[in-house]
């Protein structure tokens, strides 16, 4: 297979994981909706009418809250000023963490994107009997110039426990943040296990909201593999178990970096380090996941892939959540944490493979699929294969690669023979090459690949328990291969009915005085009248076989075959 098939498969598999986390993303942003909603929008009033009617105007119109602790920045230009807030337990809110442990949340942030409003405000607060005891320190900071000339003046507005203060001051871009105001609120030993659980409360949710994205990425990929090798859509068991592993995955990886961020929030630094690793570390277990579903995919340098993936959707978070918010750096992350997860998984499977089978569906189509210690079977059994072959028996051949040695099995004989690089078998209507890493494609067989599936027969002769001559039957306008173990349906033979319930109404038998000669037998209820070579025509009653031989036609009833070597 051409080179550039194989980058094709690793392009579409990380748009895949790009999808999948968009929907993951969607779920998640629905439920972080609903379960902040005890936080925000209950415990939250509106904002209080004790500051100055155009700072009060400003809060109402964005609709922000209030309770124990209001902090509010107003000033007059496109320029983007931002208010922080450092609380008694050294955690920093502002627009790059806008929500604390300690309950407080900046829940209006304008002029970060650029020239959003000349009348922009900005709100920080704790709700009622949420704000923790102990000292809070304000700050004003000039982030970015808009345009507008500097100094850019500014109002602060401090509401605490219903006692109001308001600050004016000036700042320019360049310049450091401006201190404000220092305040403290006196114990309330009551309210300091309420904050335990709103700890563990935010690693549960975020454990939950990354458990999303897992979800919607494994699937995405696990059934893009599936369709890529004409699989069905997604197994019962492989649903429970992506189901199942992409929920303990991101309670893992989530959890842990929520609670990471948490302990060391007051570090800005080290609070971006512990969401990086929190993501690395979902991308690494996802592609180990993956490893279920892709063949042969080694372990750890799918591991590795995956987590490369996840350290790049920590950037574009940290990245875009600075300039246009936390819901949007969430999107972007996701977006590309499944981008390059499923580009890296598919990247490690084609980029360092020794030994892989290309399967030829026909000359215009082909997959290809890693050989390694564990097999890789091909038949008619969607369920029981890794790769379907349509017209084949439930399990014809099985792969796998050994101390070095490519094997094949027969499964209907049980003989196994060692195979080289070329060599191929045809499987119901496919025909599988082996290939290798240390012997590339020939021009001769790169010629063949835009010929007709006849010319395969002519370069390549089969490995191993299969006849020296290759059948097929013409019918209609179809071609279909003849081997052992070769079903077909009413599909194929329009206009018979099977005996059984498996749909069958012909197959290919090997006689079992000599395997080597195979017969088609009648599976329907129809008897077919049999013109040879030499023009003897024959009866072949139901349950019944005529031995495949060139030049011989068979009249179904509806519709005429000829068997052709």
């Amino acid at each position: 297979m051409r080179q550039s098939s194989s980058w094709k498969k690793v392009l579409l598999f990380g748009l895949l994981g790009a999808f999948g986390c968009l929907i993951g993303w969607l779920l998640g942003e629905w439920f972080l909706s609903w379960t902040m909603l005890p936080q925000t929008q209950q415990e939250a009033s509106t904002p209080a009418l004790v500051f100055n009617p155009e700072l009060t105007k400003r809060l109402q119109r964005e609709g922000a809250k209030t309770g124990d602790v209001q902090l509010s920045l107003l000033w007059n230009n496109y320029n983007d000023l931002d208010i922080h807030c450092i609380d008694p337990s050294g955690e920093e809110i502002y627009y790059s963490h806008k929500r604390s442990q300690s309950g407080g949340e900046l829940d209006v942030d304008m002029n970060a994107s650029g020239r959003q409003s000349k009348e922009p405000v900005e709100n920080i607060y704790w709700p009622a009997g949420g704000a923790p005891k102990g000292k809070y320190r304000v700050f004003v900071n000039h982030y970015a110039n808009h345009g507008d000339a500097d100094p850019t003046a500014f109002t602060v507005g401090v509401l605490v426990e219903g006692n109001s203060q308001e600050f004016s001051g000036s700042i320019s871009h360049g310049q450091p943040k401006r201190p404000i105001y220092e305040f403290t609120i006196e114990a309330k030993p009551a309210q300091q296990q309420p904050n335990a659980q709103q700890f563990w409360y935010m690693v549960f949710i975020v454990g939950l909201w990354t458990a999303l994205l897992a979800i919607g990425l494994s699937l995405a990929l696990a059934i893009g593999q599936n369709f890529y090798l004409h699989r069905p859509f997604l197994s019962t068991r492989q649903g429970t178990i992506l189901l199942a592993g992409g929920l303990l995955a991101g309670l893992v990886s989530g959890g842990s970096a929520q609670a990471l961020l948490s302990l060391v929030a007051q570090s800005e630094i080290l609070a971006k380090a512990g969401w990086i690793a929190g993501w690395t570390l979902l991308g690494g277990l996802l592609g180990r996941g993956m490893g279920f579903f892709i063949s042969n995919l080694q372990a750890k340098r799918a591991t590795i892939a995956g987590a490369i993936g996840g350290f790049f959707g920590a950037l574009a978070f940290l990245l875009v959540s600075q300039s246009a918010g936390d819901a949007s750096g969430r999107l972007v992350g996701a977006v590309i944490l499944g981008f390059f997860i499923g580009l890296m998984v598919v990247f490690v499977e084609v980029a360092f493979r020794t030994a892989w089978l290309e399967i030829q569906y026909n000359p215009k189509e082909s997959r290809t699929v890693n050989l390694g210690a564990e097999p890789v079977s091909i038949g008619g059994d969607a369920k029981a294969c890794t790769i379907y072959a349509p017209n084949a028996p439930p399990v014809a051949l099985r792969y796998r690669l050994s101390q070095g040695q490519i094997l094949c099995e027969d499964i209907a004989t049980g003989v196994t023979q060692p195979l080289q690089p070329g060599d191929n078998q045809r499987v119901g209507n496919l025909t599988v090459f082996v290939r290798s890493a240390d012997a590339p494609d020939q021009l001769a067989y790169r010629d063949l690949n835009r010929a007709s599936p006849e010319a395969y027969q002519d370069r390549f002769s089969p490995s191993y328990s299969q006849p020296q001559t290759q059948f097929s039957l013409h019918i209609k306008r179809q071609v279909i291969s003849l081997t052992n173990g070769t079903r077909l349906s009413a599909r194929e033979i329009p206009g018979l009915e099977p005996q059984g319930t498996d749909g069958v109404v012909a197959q290919v038998n090997p006689n079992p005085k000599d395997p080597t000669v195979l017969g088609l037998q009648n599976c329907s209820h129809r008897a077919w009248t049999v013109t040879l070579a030499n023009g003897e025509q024959k009866q072949v009653e139901s349950g019944r076989s005529i031995k495949l031989a060139a030049r011989t036609k068979i009249n179904f009833g509806s519709v005429e075959g000829e068997i052709c070597s």
